[in-house]
């Protein structure tokens, strides 16, 4: 053998083992080039039918993809790939290359790159950047030059969210550049025209995965395998799976449309599905889902199937198992709707933050982009966007945040209409477990972002510090908040509706929102009229609140009576403890008549129990009965006779004494859950939906807010 054949055997790369789909998505050793088709994994994930070698890239890609250096026998190559050309001739900079040790670049004189000041060079380079932009994958060190390409490229360039981005070893990143900084001057002098100020970036995985838990693709994949040890990777059986997401579309996504559910199943079916996704979207239908559901799939209960899902997407982001922008801003909405524990640091705030995040480096609250996205990503974009600011709002009203993560003086985003939901019609392979979008979910989902304007404005008024509304400031706001309701389309009236389920529940929960946030309006303004010693207003106003507070019990009551309340989101729950504090606050005011105080222990008794009713579904509301019930007998406003101090027994055989009140369930249903057979048919489910345990939700997670003054009194009353 000649001393040039060893040579080129021995700088030929050994071939890698081709992985079937499923293990290359997740960056995992597969063994299907030793046992054969299945491989191991997706035998053990039951993922048989779908589990295919990855097709092997053809001649022209492999040659495409090489990078040619001026040392051929680099240990490193790969790692110079960066596409510097575009911007050097215009910069005046001869060509740059690596030293074999990867030091700082040198610069080689040529006499074809001299410095040219002519405005022929900058035409012809300004020509090179009207071509569409390149799917090339750059370096950390080259982002910023490939940013600066990017914006001197015609603003008609499409820049939409990549489903494929993750496959090829590298993230997509897009981002939108409102600021004034070295890259957009640059972008705006060498373009000679506005920049184009939405970008995107192919970004090498390996580059942008180091840190302490990733410092090369060897710690990736063992990260991979650890969190496929943890089960993070795994999801239920697809008989199974295919129930839950039904559930989330039925429950969950009305209230926050953020997702394109046609997408979704597509790579769902494929076995593409992000799992940070996937594990989110568990982690919140888990709370809606039968026990016996559960159960198939090894979880005792709801809130253990509910913890689970949600450590394994936590352990997912964490680790880099997503780098999927959009996936990162769809999974991390879903979670800031959970919450276990007060103590935890990566609470429903920190998602809720974390997504806010995301939406604005994507420029989701600026209109520029919808110019630069397909018609399809441009309607998605805006669901989730007014789907983000509702929650913004509705969290800042509640008092689940102090402060609102968007300044409205700087987002000019389109109002939402109904022509921004495209799924209307389902495909037909996906009907058994996407529902339709009706009419009424649209308009209630509108009406929505109608009702978070004006809570916006309430919270501008009287939570700013040290800004007193004026007169025709509040007058104005009142009008709005009442007319709100007298605007209302006809089709979502209380009226419309003889009966409540699944498909209208909605309403219920559009109107609870509104009175609460009516009661709290005219609570605000009696304390204004307090403290100016105004007592006809303060009278006045007090009467008004307490009319909102009758409206919302009725909803309450309603929602009740027809075995709805496990179907609602948590923020309905979060308006009834608010009607009870209300009471409380009411009944322990000295001006407050003995007769009145007597009727007003009664409707506490009752408003009560609508919370022991929502403890069957959500974890947290006992945490606020236990509160409530040891106000209420600390001050004499139990009817129950309960011993002053009353501790977890107290509070427990209250639970009991709702237990026993519950009306029976549906003896159909129950027939139907002694087979569990039954439960492989969505459809056959979802004909007694009415019956779903439920626990946390969206739009909340603690259902008591803001600072009521009987708190303070009830703390600082001897015992």
């Amino acid at each position: 053998m000649s001393a040039l054949v060893e040579t080129c055997m021995e700088r030929r790369p050994v071939k890698k083992p081709r992985a079937c789909s499923h293990c290359h998505l997740r960056k995992v050793r597969c063994d299907a080039w030793q046992v054969g088709l299945p491989c191991t994994r997706c035998r053990r994930r039951q993922q048989d039918s779908t589990c295919v070698l990855v097709a092997a890239p053809s001649q022209s890609e492999r040659t495409s993809s090489q990078e040619i250096l001026p040392q051929p026998n680099q240990a490193d190559s790969d790692d110079c790939d960066s596409d510097l050309g575009l911007l050097q001739g215009v910069l005046g900079a001869p060509p740059i290359t690596l030293t074999p040790n990867h030091g700082p670049p040198q610069l080689q004189a040529s006499s074809t790159h001299q410095i040219d000041q002519g405005n022929s060079e900058v035409a012809a380079v300004h020509l090179a950047l009207n071509t569409p932009p390149s799917d090339v994958s750059v370096q950390e060190q080259d982002v910023q030059l490939r940013i600066a390409e990017e914006m001197c490229r015609e603003d008609t360039t499409v820049v939409s969210p990549n489903h494929s981005g993750n496959a090829d070893e590298c993230c997509e990143v897009i981002e939108y550049h409102e600021g004034i900084t070295p890259v957009t001057i640059l972008g705006q002098a060498i373009g000679k025209r506005q920049p184009n100020r939405l970008t995107r970036v192919m970004l090498k995985r390996a580059r942008t995965d180091k840190g302490p838990q990733m410092g090369n693709m060897q710690a990736a994949s063992t990260n991979m395998d650890f969190l496929e040890q943890k089960g993070a990777l795994n999801i239920p059986p697809r008989n199974i799976c295919n129930q839950l997401l039904k559930i989330y579309f039925t429950c969950v996504y009305p209230y926050a449309p953020i997702l394109d559910r046609a997408q979704f199943m597509e790579e769902y079916y494929a076995g593409r599905q992000s799992m940070f996704t996937m594990q989110s979207i568990l982690a919140n239908v888990a709370a809606h889902a039968p026990e016996e559901l559960l159960q198939r799939i090894g979880f005792n209960d709801r809130e253990t199937a509910q913890k689970t899902f949600y450590s394994r997407a936590i352990l997912v982001y964490d680790l880099g198992g997503e780098t999927g922008q959009l996936n990162r801003l769809q999974g991390s909405i879903m979670l800031s709707s959970l919450s276990f524990t007060y103590a935890m640091d990566k609470d429903y705030r920190y998602w809720f933050s974390n997504a806010c995040r995301i939406a604005t480096q994507l420029g989701l609250h600026r209109q520029y982009i919808s110019q630069r996205v397909d018609p399809k990503s441009k309607r998605l974009f805006r669901r989730i966007w007014w789907a983000l600011y509702n929650r913004d709002v509705l969290m800042a009203v509640l008092g689940l945040t102090n402060l609102t993560n968007f300044d409205e003086r700087y987002c000019d985003t389109n109002q939402l209409t109904e022509d921004d939901w495209d799924d209307t019609k389902v495909p037909d392979r996906f009907a058994s477990v996407i529902p339709p979008i009706t009419r009424l979910h649209k308009i209630c989902f509108l009406e929505h972002c109608r009702l978070s304007l004006i809570s916006k404005r309430f919270l501008q008024y009287f939570k700013t510090p040290g800004r007193v509304p004026s007169a025709s400031e509040i007058q104005d706001l009142e009008n709005d908040i009442l007319g709100w309701k007298n605007k209302l389309d006809p089709g979502i009236s209380l009226l419309s509706f003889q009966e409540w389920s699944v498909a209208n529940v909605l309403v219920l929960v559009l109107l609870a929102i509104s009175f609460r946030l009516e009661a709290v309006f005219y609570r605000t303004l009696r304390d204004i009229h307090r403290r100016n010693g105004d007592s006809a207003s303060m009278q006045q106003v007090t009467q008004r609140q307490e009319n909102a507070m009758f409206e919302l019990s009725a909803i309450m009551q309603r929602a009740s009576i027809n075995d709805v309340i496990g179907l609602c989101p948590l923020s309905f729950m979060t308006c009834a403890s608010s009607i009870l504090a209300m009471r409380i606050e009411i009944a322990l005011d000295p001006s407050t008549a003995p007769k009145k105080k007597k009727a007003l222990t009664t409707q506490l008794s009752t408003e009560l129990q609508y919370l022991r009713e929502g403890c069957e579904y959500w974890g947290s509301i006992t945490w606020t009965v236990r509160m409530f019930e040891a106000a209420m007998v600390k001050t004499g406003l139990s009817i129950q006779q309960q011993q002053p101090g009353m501790g977890a027994e107290g509070v427990e055989r209250g639970f009991q004494h709702a237990e026993a009140n519950q009306r029976p369930r549906d003896p159909t249903f129950l027939a139907d859950t002694s087979n569990m057979d039954a439960f492989d048919d969505p459809d056959m489910f979802f004909r007694h939906i009415p019956d779903m345990d439920t626990m946390n939700n969206l739009a909340g997670v603690f259902p008591l807010a803001d600072d009521y003054d009987w708190i303070e009194s009830f703390l600082l009353a001897p015992s």
